[in-house]
């Protein structure tokens, strides 16, 4: 009988814990929920919840900084007002795709190789490991050792290559390739254009009577 008497009484007092009113509760000072004649069914009356947690899509929290501060390219700055960000968007892409050795291989020649050294500031330079979903997710190959390309800035591949031998050989495909982009002659893809290759044989037969037609006209009439 006592072992029964400790068991109801302990059953009791866990019952009682449970039933406090948490941090959250919206009753005020009226809630009764704790009391063991109370049954009100309040929602402050059940056990303390966790606070939900809060979505976070890749951002690094503990990077936020609590105050207001100014950097320039990572760096803090004081300077005000603050300098001015160049302007890279009409610059061709140069990608580098491979593993870390093989990109740093390439990083190192476009830095110190006087062969490469007209293309340091021409370009806007850019690598990632194969897997990376910047170039898994945009259609680029990614299975050579390295990929190299040079793009656009709307994105038309100018030169790709699969493998680096060398800073030379890449110099001279750089050269080749960038000396045929002129940024005027850049497609505006809004504006629909004329195909003349699209036109079929019949079209070019009957405009080519057509034409005829008309030299004979003026012939007659004169």
């Amino acid at each position: 009988m006592k072992r029964l008497l400790v068991f109801l009484f302990l059953i009791s007092q866990a019952t009682a814990v449970q039933a406090q009113c948490n941090d959250s509760c919206g009753c005020g000072p009226n809630c009764h929920c704790g009391t063991a004649e109370s049954h009100c069914g309040c929602s402050c009356c059940g056990p303390r919840q966790l606070a939900p947690l809060q979505k976070n899509f890749g951002v690094e929290v503990s990077r936020i900084s609590k105050e207001e501060h100014l950097s320039y390219n990572g760096h803090p700055i004081n300077q005000r007002p603050l300098p001015a960000v160049p302007d890279d968007s009409a610059k061709l892409h140069l990608t580098i795709i491979g593993t870390e050795a093989e990109r740093r291989a390439v990083l190192h020649d476009l830095e110190a190789a006087p062969e490469l050294a007209e293309f340091r500031d021409r370009f806007l330079i850019q690598d990632y490991p194969p897997d990376h979903w910047a170039v898994t997710l945009c259609g680029f190959y990614t299975a050579g050792h390295p990929t190299i390309y040079l793009q656009m800035p709307g994105g038309k591949v100018l030169h790709r290559q699969d493998d680096y031998n060398g800073p030379q050989p890449l110099a001279d495909a750089l050269r080749r390739a960038a000396a045929d982009y002129q940024a005027g002659k850049d497609p505006d893809l809004r504006m629909p254009s004329f195909d003349w290759h699209g036109i079929p044989t019949a079209g070019w037969i009957l405009l080519a009577g057509f034409g005829i037609s008309l030299l004979f006209k003026k012939g007659s009439s004169s």
